[in-house]
């Protein structure tokens, strides 16, 4: 290595020695070195291109992205024609949240490399969580075609395929994968997501635990060092159960703390658990059979812990034995006649409304619906309209000048209790497929949920109720992005619903 490092001094822009010490620098095992190594030859007077390609490639392995997308803008300011280092960069600009400026950067790759799979393999990938499933299965099939041994490019393919309900074939594309490369991350996720998709939970739900395998959750999980519970007897231990993902996902899988009771009664629980919820859990039956435990605070002694996500398949669950217990959440009487009180002088029916879906969600596009296309539910007579909506799009109902029509208190909502005890207050709830569709299903309360073409994997293929929630029913879009049926069927099931039917 030091051989090529002098020779590099000499001549800098030997694009042989270049590739040679990059191959040997990327196989080393020593990131930090790859590192330091490059910003030494990057710092060398009329540096290559390839240089600082190699340097992006460094510095984005440590997941130092900022600086990863300066030396692969630097290295296609000196090479436009490098289509690699626009691949690159497109990745880092991705990790960034820079979506528009990473199709550009796949767009320049494909152009100066048309044989090239791996931007094709990419921009399918970006494409698919828009709304043109058709181009992006084309582009990823592209990408198959120049490279068939991309595990890549086919993992991304047969997710494609998925979304657009063609299982057979994703299934064929996720297995092939794996049996090149068994314990392929994203095609072992997929499958697993697959799976649960058509109902076939016990073949699922050791793929879905797979999830742990994927950096961006793999990072958000607590540090312990506990070993992870199997389904081993847990009388007389401790068990941890911790938080992940959303805050549906929390709500939906939070009843299988009850079933761990009732099968070992003298174990103690713990529930690691999001601050927004931690009070609703804490007022709730769930209490009962566990401690919640705030995200953040310190972590006791326990024997073993387990993701909450992952008790379904420590519990063998079949859609035939999907736990339904009833309602598992509610507020507290305190917080209940708090807003009582508020929404004492509403007419009833009081019916809430969920338009958005959560900022983080990699599809949210696809579940989240303009508060525009819901103006013919508002049109229906005889309603008060409660807004459940957080974030941003909570700004559509004074854009759309609709304020004297929704009532909005969510900005005086601060965790999960206050959205329980107005929903308490509601007759019915029409949602997007968000948290609160979860909620007021644990609640109990009549729940519509307005959901995509591609639904999550819980909701199932092909039935308007859901074994997770007895009080929730499904609209179902029948083609991607295809809203306006939904909401006509959504129209004239609300006006039975105010006339008593």
């Amino acid at each position: 290595m030091a051989a090529y490092i002098e020779a590099l001094k000499r001549n800098p822009r030997s694009a042989a020695y270049l590739n040679d010490l990059g191959v040997l620098i990327e196989t080393s095992g020593n990131p930090a070195l790859h590192v330091t190594l490059w910003q030494q030859l990057a710092a060398l007077p009329d540096a290559h291109a390839v240089v600082f390609y190699f340097l992006g490639n460094a510095l984005r392995a440590a997941e130092s992205f900022v600086e990863a997308r300066a030396a692969f803008e630097q290295a296609v300011a000196l090479e436009p024609t490098m289509a690699e280092a626009h691949n690159n960069l497109a990745l880092v600009l991705g990790k960034l949240g820079f979506e528009d400026e990473a199709r550009l950067s796949l767009d320049r790759a494909t152009v100066a490399n048309p044989d090239l799979a791996a931007p094709r393999s990419n921009l399918g990938a970006i494409m698919s969580r828009g709304s043109s499933l058709d181009e992006a299965a084309a582009m990823l099939r592209e990408a198959v075609r120049l490279d068939p041994e991309s595990l890549d490019a086919r993992t991304n393919y047969g997710a494609v395929l998925m979304r657009q309900r063609r299982f057979t074939e994703a299934e064929v594309e996720f297995r092939r994968v794996l049996a090149v490369s068994p314990g392929f991350p994203s095609a072992e996720l997929n499958l697993g997501l697959m799976l649960l998709t058509e109902g076939r939970l016990e073949a699922g739900w050791p793929y879905y635990d797979c999830r742990w395998k994927q950096p961006q959750l793999a990072e958000k999980r607590p540090p312990l060092t506990s070993p992870c519970w199997a389904g081993e007897p847990l009388d007389g231990k401790t068990l941890l159960v911790f938080a992940e993902q959303g805050f549906g996902d929390n709500i939906q899988f939070v009843r299988y703390v009850r079933l761990i009771r009732q099968r070992y009664p003298t174990v103690r629980i713990i529930h690691y658990c999001l601050h927004s919820l931690s009070e609703l859990f804490q007022a709730s039956p769930v209490a009962a059979d566990c401690e919640i435990l705030r995200w953040g605070e310190p972590i006791p002694a326990h024997d073993v812990h387990c993701p909450i996500m992952s008790l379904p398949w420590r519990f063998g669950t079949t859609l035939a034995s999907i736990p339904d217990q009833g309602p598992y959440l509610a507020p507290t009487d305190a917080a209940i006649a708090a807003w009582q009180a508020r929404f004492a002088a509403l007419p009833q029916p009081r019916v809430g409304l969920v338009w958005a879906s959560s900022e983080t969600f990699v599809y949210r596009s696809a579940k989240t619906v303009a508060l525009r296309q819901l103006l013919p539910l508002l049109d229906v007579p005889g309603v008060t309209w409660v807004s459940l909506q957080f974030g941003k799009e909570a700004a559509e109902i004074a854009e759309n000048d609709l304020a004297a029509r929704i009532v909005d208190p969510m900005a005086d909502v601060h965790t999960f209790l206050d959205t329980a005890a107005i929903v308490a207050q509601l007759d019915l709830v029409i949602s997007v497929d968000t948290a609160v569709a979860h909620l007021a299903g644990a609640m109990g309360k009549p729940v519509w949920m307005l959901d995509r073409f591609d639904t999550d994997w819980r909701w199932l293929l092909g039935r308007e109720d859901s074994p997770w929630y007895r009080s929730l029913r499904i609209f179902r879009q029948a083609e991607l992005g295809a809203w306006e049926p939904v909401v006509e069927r959504a129209c004239r099931e609300l006006e039975t619903f105010v006339n008593g039917g």
